[in-house]
């Protein structure tokens, strides 16, 4: 179990190949409700391997099919391998839009993998992007459901997209 991180089991039971509605709807609902700007969200596949399934280490998530980061954490690891959906392509870092989640212990992200209530660690991944008026990601959220039992967890809820200089 992970301890103390909030996750929500679905009420219907549902598991595996359950779709990904309640993932897209969770991450969606990350973007704060005064966001007047446009919102890109979606589940996400590998555009390397074509697998959709995640393991999640140290803030950023690893396709289970090729190992390529996805590029949540930092911006640099999209394109080929990473976020196809990632706007605008620049280098980024995360800042909390509120203060430290504390179950995380301080931390940003919780430095471990995150592990499902039954113990499950390969996830499905979805992320929503709030785009500013010039196309480029402002904010980020990431949600995750166990592709065993359908659990859910927002794994970074709306942090602050910083760029940086790469």
């Amino acid at each position: 179990m992970d301890g103390g991180l909030v996750w929500i089991r679905p009420e219907d039971g549902r598991g595996p190949g359950a779709g990904n509605d309640d993932l897209v709807a969770l991450v969606r609902g990350a973007v704060p409700g005064e966001w007047s700007g446009e919102v890109a969200a979606g589940p996400v596949t590998c555009p390397s391997c074509g697998d959709d399934a995640y393991e999640v280490s140290r803030g950023e998530c690893f396709c289970t099919g090729c190992c390529i980061p996805l590029g949540i954490a930092n911006g640099l690891d999209c394109g080929p391998g990473g976020l196809d959906c990632h706007p605008g392509g620049f280098a980024w870092r995360l800042v909390p839009s509120a203060g430290p989640s504390p179950a995380s212990g301080g931390a940003f992200v919780p430095p471990g993998g995150p592990r499902c209530p039954d113990g499950h660690d390969v996830f499905h991944v979805a992320v929503s992007f709030a785009l500013g008026s010039d196309g480029r990601a402002r904010r980020l959220s990431a949600a995750l459901r166990c592709e065993v039992d359908g659990a859910l967890h927002l794994y970074v809820n709306d942090a602050r997209v910083v760029p940086v200089e790469a």
